[in-house]
């Protein structure tokens, strides 16, 4: 079960990664596409749209690109997409930026098959 939830989380980090290549665009700044990865469990900073917590979520981390989410049943992938830009004046070297001004979200929830549903067994 543990080597699945790796092997997921790698594949589908791996394919997001390679499929999520921006075009040749120089009003893309250069850290929008960064390819680190954080991972963190979740101790309650998790919520949904509405602001209440996803104790569900076991771990949840994110490149800039995307975020996952995993919990014990499956895992979550997030991707933004940038649907406009705007400039911006940046305070500290007084330069012209390009900024991300408007975004749409999308998510993508796999679930694995035979595992277990019932989250009172999860200790917290």
């Amino acid at each position: 079960m543990q080597s699945n939830i790796i092997l997921s989380i790698l594949l589908g980090a791996a394919y997001l990664t390679v499929s999520a290549k921006p075009k040749e665009d120089t009003t893309i700044p250069s850290n929008f596409n960064s390819r680190e990865i954080s991972f963190r469990e979740n101790k309650g900073q998790v919520y949904d749209q509405y602001f209440k917590p996803r104790t569900d979520v076991l771990f949840s981390g994110d490149n800039g690109e995307f975020s996952f989410f995993l919990k014990p049943n499956g895992i979550s992938y997030q991707l933004k997409r940038a649907d406009s830009w705007k400039e911006e004046l940046n305070i500290k070297t007084k330069e012209k930026i390009q900024v991300v001004d408007q975004f749409t979200i999308y998510r993508i929830d796999f679930q694995w098959l035979n595992t277990m549903n019932d989250f009172r067994y999860y200790k917290r």
